[in-house]
């Protein structure tokens, strides 16, 4: 029985290796955050399962670690899997580490998991499985006990010690209760930011949206002064606008990243981009490319400090009620059949068969395959509730998308050589929206209106918006969402390419048709699943050439 750790400095965190206990992050314990000294005795104490589970429900903070023991190994991740593990248990032979490729080379697994593959194209690859057969990951709220036994092999016992549910504690009367204790909650989330920055700077990528500009007004309360906020993508578009307005507003330092078709080209044939998919994707989720290059610009600018700290707003929204389906309070009566289309047409609408050359074997009957492993890793047998079946919903977000494409999105962050907290995902926070009733939460009507009153209150200002964009845009996305993995869409696609100097998405700010190659637009433009596919096709294209780097 053998057992491997590698742990891989060039990932961009620095890991604590002392004995045989392994980890990173900040960890905090009962609203302490602990030093390194801290986390490591009170890693030590974890000598069966039992101690670990027990530990983990009390942890907040982003964190992973790995602890070995005579004969077994326990390894974990945070609630939203913020920083991934990867394991194998090939041949006898258990390695875990923190780099997905490392594993794959131990393996020396060189063939895709055709299922896996075909599921990427919505971004990410579902529970435990990676685009390679023999490459494991740690899910996120799990933690994973390797028994080793000389006769029995490898023995892996997973226990889920987080699960984002309702309890429904609450109902509509409770509302004005209830905003006051989301920003009381929130305001302590933002005093353990502050403790765990210890007066670093404080960079927010500042949007249009609701939950960035959260963070700022919590700073601006609280008095924290060194803060730069930052907003990126086509001259003139509406979410800088709105942004520079809250940043001059709070006082803020503000900076603006141009993006232009030209400049994705340039940026997409560096060999910085390709390093930085080998880096992010852990063969398990589609690299985040968004805010790549604008952090690359403020880095080159020198408006970073080497120490500075990134704060996004991620899932907010999730958990203010973005992903609660309108279903679930409607008079539609919930059911696995529901549950499964609407997730189809959500998540799953670019299961077409990719091109030959990047998936050989077709797999057939890709609705019941998807049903099956969803069934699997949701571990759902039936919904007969609006509460079960927002459940189900908010269960797949948070266990799959949130995690595996959006935080996993903070590997631009160190990529660049700099940390990052994630406000809205503390234990405290997501505590308190489990409690929030669904008619509350759907479309994020009280979150947005709380937001909206804070700004004034602070202020005197009403707060900027853009409403008729947005809304416009809310519309049109929907008509989208409708009309993929249908032959409208893909006649939609041949329009757009036919328009040579337009990009893919003119209304979205960000995304633009620059980032492919010429070759990549002209080939697959006309596949059904637009930008997602596109971006899909271009990562897996380039595999090769990312296994041949070294970091």
């Amino acid at each position: 029985m053998v057992v491997e750790i590698y742990i891989e400095k060039n990932l961009g965190r620095n890991w604590i290796e002392k004995g045989n206990i392994f980890f990173t992050g900040g960890l905090f314990h009962e609203n302490t955050l602990l030093t390194d000294g801290q986390a490591y005795d009170c890693l030590l104490k974890v000598t069966t399962f039992d101690d670990c589970k027990t530990l983990l429900k009390k942890l907040n903070g982003f964190f992973s670690f790995i602890i070995k023991t005579q004969n077994r190994v326990f390894v974990a991740v945070d609630r939203v899997r913020s920083i991934p593990l990867f394991y194998s248990t090939k041949e006898n032979i258990l390695f875990v580490s923190n780099d997905a490729e490392a594993v794959r080379k131990i393996t020396n697994n060189v063939e895709f998991n055709s299922i896996a593959v075909q599921e990427f194209t919505a971004r990410m690859v579902c529970g435990s499985d990676t685009l390679f057969s023999d490459v494991k990951q740690v899910q996120p709220g799990d933690c994973i006990e390797f028994e080793l036994n000389n006769t029995n092999g490898i023995n892996i016992t997973a226990f889920k010690y987080f699960v984002f549910t309702h309890s429904e504690k609450y109902d509509k009367q409770d509302r004005p209760q209830l905003e006051v204790q989301m920003l009381s909650v929130f305001s302590e989330c933002i005093d353990r930011l502050v403790d765990y920055a210890k007066g670093r700077q404080l960079i927010l990528p500042l949007s249009a949206g609701y939950d960035s500009r959260l963070i700022a007004l919590m700073l601006y309360k609280k008095g924290i002064k060194n803060v730069l906020c930052f907003s990126y993508g086509m001259k003139e578009n509406f979410e800088a606008k709105i942004s520079k307005q809250v940043a001059d507003i709070l006082g803020f330092k503000w900076e603006f990243i141009e993006y232009t078709d030209d400049l994705w080209r340039e940026w997409c044939h560096t060999d910085e981009y390709l390093k930085y998919l080998r880096i992010a994707s852990g063969w398990s989720s589609l690299p985040h490319i968004q805010d790549w290059p604008a952090v690359w610009e403020l880095k080159k600018r020198r408006k970073l400090d080497n120490n500075a700290v990134f704060i996004p707003g991620h899932v907010g929204d999730s958990l203010a009620g973005s992903d609660v389906p309108f279903d679930s309070i409607s008079n539609c009566k919930p059911n696995m059949s529901r549950f499964f289309y609407n997730l189809f047409i959500h998540y799953y609408n670019n299961l077409q068969d990719l091109p030959k050359e990047i998936l050989s074997n077709k797999i057939n009957n890709k609705w019941q395959v998807f049903k099956n492993r969803v069934s699997k890793a949701l571990e759902i047998t039936s919904i007969s509730s609006a509460v079960e079946y927002a459940d189900a919903y908010e269960r797949w977000n948070w266990q799959e998308p949130d995690p595996k494409f959006i935080i996993n999105s903070v590997r631009v962050y160190e990529f660049w050589g700099y940390d990052w907290y994630l406000p809205f995902v503390d234990k405290d926070f997501m505590e308190y929206w489990k409690d929030v009733p669904l008619c509350l939460r759907v479309g994020k009507k009280m979150y947005n209106e709380a937001v909206d009153k804070f700004f004034f209150e602070l202020t005197g200002i009403r707060p900027p918006h853009h409403t008729e964009i947005v809304a416009s845009r809310s519309v049109v996305k929907s008509i989208k969402t409708r009309m993929k993995y249908t032959w409208l869409h893909s006649m939609y696609l041949k329009c757009l390419f036919l328009l040579k100097k337009s990009s893919f998405e003119k209304s979205d700010t960000n995304c633009m048709h620059g980032r492919y190659d010429k070759e990549t637009i002209d080939r697959y433009s006309h596949y059904r699943g637009g930008m997602n596919f596109l971006e899909v096709v271009q990562f897996l294209k380039n595999i090769s050439n990312v296994m041949k780097l070294e970091l």
